[in-house]
């Protein structure tokens, strides 16, 4: 699976300084080996990737097998990476984790259209207030915890998407039982 490059620029980002605090969402047991998967939301890639693997690495966690972590990692692939992972992080603080995950599924899905009417009914239809999309469209509360989380990818050596942390190594976007396979034997 090739992938979206562009993580080594320096990104010095300002962000506000009353930011929320805000965990990467997961799924699975916090006692489980963690799978990390670092993704720009406008990377097609990681579009494909989420379509093809996610499923069965959320199934993997549901099984508790693993931990599977989101982490934003956006480049500069074009002007909607931040403000989709900005939405995504509203949905999941003030919706819920699991509509994060349905956030994701639909936003990946409709990654080639998106606009903010797109954007707006995908995040109304898990929950998010009409407001609070107009609000995380126009200034969010989330960029620290979305530069925690590509800060978090550069500290372990990622450098494009999709890509995977798990086991102290860092995977490409591998099938998720190709995936899964090495994790367990390491």
């Amino acid at each position: 699976l090739a992938g979206c490059s562009g993580g080594n620029a320096a990104t010095a980002v300002s962000c506000a300084s009353e930011q929320a605090t805000l965990s990467a969402p997961s799924i699975g047991p916090d006692s489980a080996p963690s799978v990390e998967i670092f993704v720009d939301w406008s990377c097609p890639h990681c579009r494909d990737y989420h379509e093809e693997s996610t499923p069965a690495l959320k199934e993997a966690a549901r099984d508790g097998q693993i931990q599977l972590v989101h982490r934003d990692f956006p480049l500069p692939v074009n002007g909607w990476s931040k403000p989709v992972a900005y939405l995504a992080r509203a949905v999941q603080e003030q919706v819920g984790v699991d509509a994060f995950w349905d956030f994701a599924d639909e936003a990946f899905a409709n990654q080639k259209s998106y606009s903010q009417d797109t954007l707006t009914r995908i995040a109304t239809g898990v929950g998010l207030s009409q407001s609070a999309v107009q609000q995380q469209l126009e200034e969010t509360n989330y960029c620290q915890a979305v530069q925690a989380d590509k800060q978090r990818g550069q500290d372990v050596g990622i450098d494009a998407t999709p890509k995977v942390y798990a086991n102290e190594t860092v995977y490409p976007g591998m099938p998720a039982d190709q995936l899964l396979e090495e994790i367990q034997t390491e």
